[in-house]
């Protein structure tokens, strides 16, 4: 009798939850061709398309004052 007085006091332990393992997110398809409104990003993934060339940068600003100096 005492032994059900003690336990009774205590709270149920909930239920555990289903836990399932995440299902694998689905990868697209490499075949698929995408979308026709997409933004350039996503058509050219790797970087900048094929056709553009690249930035043109004028060099550090340090690099001219010391080129100045050594001539």
């Amino acid at each position: 009798m005492e032994f059900r007085h003690l336990t009774s006091l205590h709270r149920p332990e909930p239920p555990m939850p289903d836990v399932d393992p995440d299902p694998d997110p689905e990868l697209p398809d490499p075949d698929d061709d995408p979308p026709p409104d997409a933004p350039e990003p996503y058509r050219h993934p790797e970087g900048d398309p094929p056709h553009r060339r690249p930035p043109l940068h004028a060099p550090p600003a340090g690099a001219a004052a010391r080129q100045a100096r050594t001539r």
